[in-house]
């Protein structure tokens, strides 16, 4: 009798610590750049402004676009055009960022809506490119519209918490969004 119940003393033992192993690797996990990655394309596939906000520096990654959008419409960076745009970017910006909102709460509802933990550690095209302590880079193909968008997203660390401060290649996804790269 002895023999038997300390049999599954162990048992209960062994399945506890794998409890605690699995729960703690999963706290660890969201808290890495790669989650992060994850959550913001589950957020935008449903349509879920409040969610992207959370894994989102908006106003970082829209003025970058901003500033992307007008060094490419106006290359010379003396020229008045430039200036003048420059001058508006914060118009800009609150512009851009209530077509980048509207764009995306527009896809509510026309994904199937799987679980976050489906999004969290279900295939994806992620792969890193560089990580470190403060700053990490990652290479994210997203299914949009029926087509692959290959991106580069670039995260910072911000206290314990990471959060998409820029995307490259934005104009591919904003276009795909149906975004207009700037406001008119």
């Amino acid at each position: 009798m002895r023999r038997r119940n300390r049999g599954c003393l162990i048992v209960g033992l062994v399945a506890l610590a794998i409890l605690v192993g699995v729960a703690a690797g999963w706290l660890w996990y969201t808290t890495t750049p790669q989650y992060v990655v994850r959550m913001t394309a589950r957020a935008v596939d449903l349509g879920d402004w409040q969610s992207f906000t959370t894994y989102v520096n908006v106003p970082a990654v829209v003025g970058s676009a901003v500033d992307a959008e007008i060094a490419r419409r106006f290359p010379d960076p003396d020229s008045l055009l430039r200036r003048v745009a420059e001058s508006a970017k914060p118009q800009l910006t609150q512009a851009a960022t209530a077509e980048l909102r509207d764009a995306i709460e527009k896809r509510a509802g026309r994904s199937r809506q799987l679980p976050a933990m489906a999004y969290a550690l279900g295939p994806a095209d992620i792969g890193r490119l560089s990580s470190g302590e403060r700053e990490a880079r990652f290479r994210v193909v997203l299914p949009l519209r029926g087509e692959r968008v290959p991106l580069t997203v670039r995260l910072a660390r911000n206290g314990g918490r990471w959060h998409v401060v820029e995307v490259e290649q934005v104009d591919r996804l904003l276009a795909k969004l149906g975004v207009q790269s700037l406001p008119h």
